[in-house]
This record gives structure tokens, C-alpha cells and sequence, in this order.
């Protein structure tokens, strides 16, 4: 074996951030390697690592060599390994009352902690003394321990890996494993201007390190998932055989009738007769020649194969296949990446920015949208005439995003909490609400509710409702909007779907309209202060075709 080397880092190490407290480290290094067989120590690896997570690929597939075997080596991970390198050796134990004990460290065994003393922790000492007398202390009477001498213990943790190698040179190696101690929440900030016109909205990363490790220039990549890597699986119930057939007889070999023991086979007897008797002449005679006629099945003298007798016990029904593997449940999760490197020191907090957005890519929009969902068209007109009321007074404020190639890879925003803020006529912020959002991703309508409006309502009431024709359906709405500000208006978007039936036309409208599709209308108003404003509509319905 050559001698110890240590791995020099390379210029990447990715970290996986899930929310829940756990990371997955993805750590590059380079490993300088001899003919043979090498000890690398790998230092800074996460105290509090899955110590099964870990795993250690040689990344140049081309470099001849292969990873045997790997430990994880830390003495301060708790006072149980401590207390195990002085195991067989004299210690000094001081309890709570002063007392103190000097004897031989000796292991607790789970067999005596679990009977005579079903009280005592896992850590409880046991000790025996010069007269050969064992002296159990327990944890929580122990005040202090003094250990014989300063033993070189491993203070940090360490990972070892045993590489067997071809050729001299440097080999990149990559270290992946799951530890926990590093988490991440994401804040949201709205910043709306005295006049309800968006100045900006941003969202910030914050990141947690509890690891006793600091990372330099390493990439994260946070991760919002059902399930954390650190959570252990349930254990599944095994497949149970299937019935058995009803209409079979019971198995003599079940547990209402236990199968009787086999006799071994036995040797053939020899025939019982005398060599001198008639019987014993007749097995001495030669065999008579038949032609052929015994044990030759084409003989016509030759009697058809009898049927062979039933065996005393039924056939054996083989046992089932064994069930098939589930297949592997994927993960439902979101994943954000930072593009650039970023520094997270130990116990420290740090925050990054995720976005920020501002007019034209982002704007501020008030919507009313009080008529009834449309998903898809029925296969039948509906001509229910109650169906259109909903009884829908808020009008609720949303941050809209202008859907670009652009926005599609910026508005990808993990869940999380947002705060909205105004500005009066100095430009002085003041936190007016918050709320929690879920996740958003870069589809074609990117929109994020801030909640209703205190001093803004509505009303949608269904005038008139008449059958022209067996063809014609036509209904009428008014939409009342109010204004409750007592020195700046407010300008609200009207959405109205025409959930009724596919063909259909605006006859008559009191307000100019947008067609936004095939299923919905939007009014664009504004209302002065302290005033009301009403909106009505005819919608025709044409149920067999357009006249």
C-alpha cells in the first residue's frame, strides 16, 4: 500500500437543497494515485451524513482504476464514541452528589440494560473497580468524566476511500451523499406605488447552514418535493398467495390434515422360494422365445396401455410465482437552480435573488371575475337559468406576467410567503397584507393573487333570460362595480365567461369588450372615486348553428 494522500478540490461541487433540512452533496476532487493500492483521505465531509448515501465514483471512465471500499471516520460525532476509545482503561466518574467512582470503562450490555436496570439510558457507564466490583452510574447522575490522557482522536470527520489503481497520475473522483443540516425558504416582495401601479417584485433565497462546513463557489439547486430524502419508507404488507380453488380437494398436506411421513424407498426383496421347491425350478427355466410378441407394441396380440390407477393423494399444486417488484413512485417535485456560484459559510444565513421583475414584464391588474368556470362546453346546451348567479362581490388584485421566452425561464417561483407593500405620496413603504403562494411555473397565463380589495366590490345580476327560438337562447347581465377610495380611482378588468354553449355573439353592450378566446370576455373600466359604474350585456346563444 502506498502511502496516505488527501484529495485537493476541483472547481465544482453541487449542492441539492431539499425543503426539510437535508441536501445532497455532489463533492468533485482530484486524487493524485500510484501502481497499487491507495489510501485517500477525503476531509470536510457533513457530520450529520447518511453514512449508507455515500458513494464514490471514479468520473474519468479512461483512468484504470476502481474504488474498493470506504469508511466514515469521526470520534466526536456523540459521547458514546469518545467513551468507546477508552474502553478496557481506567477512568474517574464525579456524580451529581460529589461522589466520585475510579474503575475499569466497561460496555453495558443490552441484555443487563434491559432487565435489571430497565431505567438506564444507553449511554449509562459501567465500571469496575480494583476489588472487581462492577459499579453501574447512570447518565443522568453523571456530573463530569475524566479520561486518562489526550488521545489523538479524530476531531473532524473524514472519509477514507481504498483505491486500486493501474498507473500513476491524477484521477477527478466525485463524492455523493445525503446529509442533513442545510435548509431554504423563499420570500416574496410587492411594492405598489400611491396610484396601484407596480414598481417591482422580487423574491429572495434564504439559506441556512447548521452544517459546521462552509462551501465556497458551489452551486445549489433547491428542490420542493412530497417526500424528503432523509424520510424513511414505510414498510409494505408482502403479497399474499391467492386464493385456492374451491372446487380442488384439501391438500392432505395442510394444517387441518398433516401429511403423513414418507417411507424411504426400499431395496427390491428377493423372491421367497426355496431352491428346490417348484416355484424355484419354474425362475431357473430359460425364457421361451414368443416372436416378439411380449414388448412388441405393434404385435396385434398386444392389449391397448391400461390407464394408470389414481394416487392415493392428489397432485401437489405448485406454490405461486412470487409477485412482481412495484414499480418505483416518482417524486413529484420542483426544482430551481441557481445559474451562479454562490459562498455559504458555516452557521450562517444567507440570502440570494431568485427574480426580479418589473413593468412591462410584470404589471398590477384588478380583476372581477364573478360568472361561473368554463373547463369544456357540455356535450348539451345548459339551459339552466339559476346557473349563471354566483354571488361573487370581491374584486381581487393580481400580479400578471407577460408570457415570453424571456418570462417562461425567469417566473419559475418555488412556494412560499409574500408581503406586499405601498407607497404614499413621500414614497414611504408600509406592509398592507401578506399571504402565502404556491408554486408557479412559466405556462401561458402567469398570475399571482394578492387577495381581494378592501374598498372595491361588485355585483352580478342576471336581467333577463328568454327563449327566442328551439334554436336561440338569450340572456341578459348587469355588472355593478364600486368604487369606495376617497381621492383615486381604480381601474378594474371584467372577466365574463360564456359558459352556456359554444356558438354564441354579443348583440348589445353597454361598454366596448376584448375577446380574450373561444369562452371569455373581458371590460376594461375605470371608476372614479367614491362613484359607482355599471356594465350590460346580451349574450345570444345560437344551439344548432350560427344565423
Amino acid at each position: 500500500m502506498t502511502d496516505t494522500s488527501a484529495a485537493t478540490l476541483d472547481d465544482c461541487t453541487n449542492l441539492t437543497i431539499y425543503k426539510g433540512n437535508s441536501v445532497l452533496v455532489s463533492d468533485r476532487r482530484n486524487v493524485d494515485l500510484q501502481p497499487g493500492a491507495n489510501l485517500i483521505e477525503f476531509p470536510n465531509i457533513l457530520a450529520d451524513v447518511v453514512r449508507q448515501s455515500i458513494n464514490v465514483s471514479i468520473r474519468d471512465q479512461s483512468f484504470n482504476a476502481v474504488v474498493t471500499e470506504h469508511r466514515f471516520l469521526y470520534d466526536l460525532a456523540d459521547n458514546t464514541m469518545i467513551l468507546k476509545r477508552y474502553l478496557g482503561e481506567m477512568i474517574e466518574v464525579r456524580t451529581q452528589d460529589g461522589q466520585v467512582y475510579a474503575g475499569q470503562y466497561v460496555r453495558v450490555t443490552k441484555g443487563l440494560r434491559n432487565t435489571a436496570f430497565s431505567n438506564a439510558a444507553s449511554d449509562d457507564l459501567l465500571l469496575c473497580n480494583t476489588d472487581g466490583q462492577l459499579i453501574l452510574i447512570a447518565a443522568n447522575n453523571i456530573s463530569e468524566i475524566h479520561l486518562p490522557e489526550n488521545r489523538e482522536l479524530i476531531q473532524q470527520p473524514l472519509l477514507q476511500i481504498m483505491i486500486e489503481s493501474q498507473e500513476a497520475g491524477t484521477c477527478p473522483i466525485e463524492v455523493t451523499y445525503i446529509a442533513s443540516g442545510i435548509d431554504w425558504a423563499v420570500d416574496y416582495n410587492v411594492i405598489v406605488s400611491e396610484n396601484d401601479q407596480l414598481v417591482t417584485f422580487n423574491g429572495w433565497a434564504t439559506l441556512t447552514n447548521k452544517t459546521d462546513v462552509s462551501f465556497n463557489d458551489v452551486y445549489v439547486k433547491l428542490v420542493q418535493e412530497s417526500a424528503s430524502p432523509l424520510t424513511q419508507p414505510q414498510p409494505t404488507n408482502p403479497p399474499q398467495p391467492p386464493a385456492a380453488n374451491r372446487s380442488l380437494r384439501p391438500s392432505p398436506f395442510s394444517r387441518q390434515n398433516p401429511p403423513k411421513p414418507l417411507r424411504p424407498p426400499q431395496p427390491p426383496r428377493p423372491p421367497l422360494t426355496r431352491p428346490g421347491s417348484r416355484l424355484g425350478r419354474l425362475n431357473q427355466r430359460p425364457p421361451v422365445d414368443d416372436g416378439g410378441r411380449f414388448g412388441d407394441p405393434s404385435h396385434p396380440s398386444n392389449d391397448p396401455p391400461r390407464r394408470p390407477l389414481p394416487s392415493r393423494f392428489p397432485t401437489r399444486i405448485p406454490p405461486p410465482a412470487p409477485a412482481p417488484l412495484p414499480p418505483l413512485k416518482r417524486v413529484s417535485q420542483y426544482r430551481y437552480p441557481i445559474e451562479r456560484p454562490v459562498d455559504l459559510e458555516n452557521d450562517e444565513t444567507r440570502h440570494i435573488k431568485l427574480v426580479d421583475l418589473a413593468p412591462p414584464t410584470a404589471q398590477l391588474a384588478y380583476i372581477y371575475d364573478a360568472s361561473p368556470p368554463v373547463s369544456k362546453y357540455p356535450r348539451n346546451p345548459n339551459t339552466d337559468r339559476n346557473q349563471g348567479d354566483t354571488q361573487v362581490t370581491e374584486v381581487n388584485a393580481f400580479i400578471t406576467f407577460n408570457a415570453n421566452e424571456q418570462t417562461a425561464t425567469m417566473v419559475n417561483l418555488p412556494a412560499g410567503e409574500l408581503r406586499i407593500y405601498q407607497q404614499d405620496h413621500r414614497g414611504a413603504s408600509t406592509l398592507v397584507g401578506n399571504r402565502k403562494i404556491k408554486h408557479l411555473s412559466g405556462d401561458d397565463r402567469l398570475e399571482i393573487s394578492l387577495g381581494a380589495l378592501p374598498d372595491v366590490d361588485g355585483k352580478r345580476t342576471q336581467k333577463d333570460f328568454r327563449r327566442l327560438e328551439n334554436s336561440l337562447l338569450e340572456e341578459t347581465y348587469r355588472i355593478r362595480l364600486r368604487n369606495q377610495r376617497q381621492d383615486r380611482p381604480v381601474r378594474v378588468t371584467v372577466l365574463e365567461r360564456l359558459f352556456r354553449w359554444g356558438n354564441w355573439r354579443i348583440v348589445n353592450t353597454s361598454h366596448s369588450y376584448t375577446k380574450q378566446d373561444a369562452t371569455s370576455i373581458t371590460f376594461d373600466v375605470t371608476i372614479p372615486p367614491r362613484e359607482k359604474m355599471a356594465i350590460l350585456y346580451t349574450v345570444r346563444y345560437f344551439l344548432t348553428g350560427m344565423d
